[in-house]
């Protein structure tokens, strides 16, 4: 079984990097096996359909998700619980996680997808680091993932 925990978002806009953080997080306190592959996918959008076409049986995403909940509540749900996944977009510019994912199943590659959205505080303040209301939320979504993984038999180490 292949694996991918993709981490997005953009670190510069504090917490709309918040995916990214935990990626950078698991990477530095996780060993995991050659078959699972923790990536960074910044603000890449469409450049991840390579990617995302290498033959994964579960990609897992981490990303702020902007509701009214509380800054540092946790979703987790899979592309099937979104009901509308192509919103009218203005230019290619726009085009987003959610709709990379959905090219990519439309071209016939199947993957179970796992995502992981973290309500932000601010996402269009300048800095690299996160809100204190998100820093519970790190630990807790970490302990989800690895949940996930020891679930479908996948073991890991600390470093």
């Amino acid at each position: 079984m292949k694996i991918l925990i993709l981490g997005v978002g953009n670190i510069l806009l504090k917490d709309e990097g918040i995916g990214v953080h935990i990626i950078n997080k698991l990477n530095e306190q996780y060993k995991f096996p050659d078959n699972v592959e923790i990536l960074d996918g910044g603000t890449l959008g469409l450049y991840l359909m390579p990617k995302l076409e290498e033959g994964f049986d579960i990609v897992m995403v981490i990303d702020a998700l902007k509701t009214e909940d509380k800054p540092g509540s946790i979703y987790r749900f899979s592309m099937e619980d979104i009901p509308y996944k192509f919103p009218n977009k203005i230019s290619p510019h726009e085009i987003g996680l959610f709709e990379t994912l959905t090219l990519v199943q439309l071209r016939g590659i199947e993957f179970k997808t796992i995502i992981f959205g973290i309500v932000p505080r601010e996402i269009k303040a300048w800095g690299m680091d996160f809100s204190i209301e998100l820093k519970d939320a790190v630990n807790k979504v970490m302990g989800m993932i690895l949940n996930e993984l020891k679930e479908i038999g996948i073991s890991y180490s600390s470093k």
